[in-house]
């Protein structure tokens, strides 16, 4: 892809992001946090506001400033001014956060604790902001050093994220809007990821991310949104979740860790393996504490137009029939439960069941 057919592309997303997903109003002000980068569409982004009327704020980073931050910066300097900074944050109508690191390899030699320590102070801040009624915007830009990462060739992931941002939100919203009220109804739903794993999750609240920002008092709206677009989502019922679950992949920092079991009771880990890089997901959740290990999201894919799994979570828990769950922290998503991190796991080919019978069944909506 030509340099010049990236800025069309990143222009079309910004208008859209500026005229659809935001649903924006003269006068409003939008943060836009990335890094440096992402700039090119930052830049299409802010310009995009301007020409509605909006006003943008541009929050940029690099990844040496991200990691020194996180290796420099002592742990209660870290969290302090959360509310300050989250009552400035808060004045804004949406916070817009292009992915800020490009190369998570960056972030390798930083010690767990300071890394959690990090990232539950900048959590804090844009919860402090989500409170307060702000809305939010994920846009997940892979980079190059992604691709390398993850084994794909270069140019492989950036396709998939312009042909799966390119989306259209009305038949998102057709598809998601059956399917949210399907869970709605429900109340209960049963996941089944392999011959003997079952896991039963009773649900709260349930939402639609067709990529528009949607009021909370809206059906089925949370106050934010991704990019790519496409999944419904539903908040576990605080400890209730029990059963056991295969998922097929994670990542921390770009490291995939694959093949894993989790048993859960009263909604929350209380046993894991995985067949590759067991050690780091059982130091993550030991670093977390027990509300790390918390269920804190059910998540169902329904992005047509992503046809198959990249190893990029962002776009693999968009796939039509995947599942995903995430532990952690839901405060974002209007839950209760904080924590250092949210972090999704993938199963690609789910049997979902109401007691009707199955939504999704290996994979695919029945």
């Amino acid at each position: 892809m030509t340099a010049e057919e990236t800025r069309q592309r990143a222009a079309a997303l910004a208008e859209s992001i500026a005229t659809r997903s935001l649903r924006l109003a003269r006068g409003d002000i939008v943060a836009v946090r990335a890094g440096v980068h992402a700039m090119f569409l930052a830049e299409e982004l802010s310009l995009s506001l301007r020409k509605v009327g909006a006003f943008p704020i541009i929050w940029a980073t690099t990844d040496s400033l991200v990691a020194r931050t996180a290796r420099e910066v002592t742990p209660a300097l870290l969290v302090e001014g959360v509310r300050q900074v989250g009552a400035w944050l808060s004045g804004t109508k949406a916070i817009v956060t292009i992915d800020p690191v490009a190369d998570p390899s960056c972030l390798q030699d930083i010690p767990e604790k300071n890394l959690a320590t990090s990232a539950q102070g900048m959590r804090a801040i844009l919860n402090e902001a989500y409170a307060h009624g702000t809305g939010w915007l994920s846009v997940a830009l892979p980079t190059p050093a992604r691709e390398r990462a993850l084994g794909h060739a270069e140019g492989y992931l950036e396709e998939l994220f312009w042909a799966s941002s390119c989306f259209d939100p009305e038949e998102l919203t057709r598809r998601g809007t059956t399917l949210a009220r399907m869970l709605t109804e429900a109340k209960t739903v049963t996941l089944e990821t392999g011959a003997g794993y079952r896991l039963d999750i009773p649900l709260g609240e349930v939402y639609l991310d067709d990529g528009l920002v949607r009021a909370k008092d809206e059906p089925w709206g949370f106050g934010g949104a991704n990019i790519p677009a496409g999944e419904v989502f539903a908040l576990p019922r605080p400890g209730l979740a029990s059963g056991e679950v295969a998922l097929d992949v994670a990542y921390h920092r770009g490291t995939p860790i694959t093949g894993i079991f989790l048993r859960i009771e009263k909604g929350v880990i209380v046993e894991m393996s995985a067949e590759q890089n067991e050690p780091l997901l059982r130091r993550r959740f030991d670093l977390g504490g027990a509300a790390s290990r918390a269920v804190a999201e059910l998540g169902v894919g329904i992005n047509a137009g992503i046809g198959e799994p990249s190893g990029y979570v962002p776009t693999d828990e968009k796939i039509a029939g995947s599942v995903h769950i995430a532990f952690g922290d839901n405060m974002a998503l209007g839950g209760e439960s904080r924590a250092p991190f949210h972090w999704d796991m993938v199963s690609l080919s789910p049997t979902l069941s109401v007691p009707e019978g199955p939504v999704i069944e290996a994979g695919r909506f029945v």
